[in-house]
């Protein structure tokens, strides 16, 4: 699927969300241990967050675009859980990495990957 088939396609109301919402693909080392996600959705809010256009995300590797995003404490461990389990988990991420801000990202199991869910919060910090 080319990043404009995947950038629109069946998700309506999903891309005129307020809320980001991205869907990713687990991508495996060699011995089948998840080592980072590519991105196979990324709708309108997601782009204005992350400050990039889906053209530059969707099929490309996190670790690719943005290097520090898994330095964001428990985000990647949530999402490998999710990933296994298929329960949905909720986490709150402070980060000065790759995008900067307080983010309560919604992580649920989504086709072969996970879905997020993610707003910024940092108003609410006293930002």
């Amino acid at each position: 699927m080319s990043a404009a088939q995947g950038s629109h396609d069946g998700f309506g109301a999903i891309e005129l969300a307020p809320l980001a919402f991205v869907g990713l693909r687990p991508v495996r080392d060699a011995n089948d241990r998840v080592s980072d996600f590519e991105w196979t959705y990324v709708n309108a809010e997601a782009e204005r967050l992350l400050g990039m256009k889906r053209a530059g995300l969707v099929g490309r590797h996190i670790l690719d675009v943005l290097p520090g995003t898994w330095n964001a404490p428990g985000l990647f461990d949530a999402c490998v859980r999710v990933l296994i389990t298929g329960e949905h988990e909720q986490i709150t991420v402070e980060s000065a990495n790759a995008v900067a801000g307080c983010f309560k990202n919604t992580i649920c199991a989504y086709d072969d990957g996970v879905a997020i869910w993610f707003g910024e919060i940092a108003e609410y910090r006293g930002r």
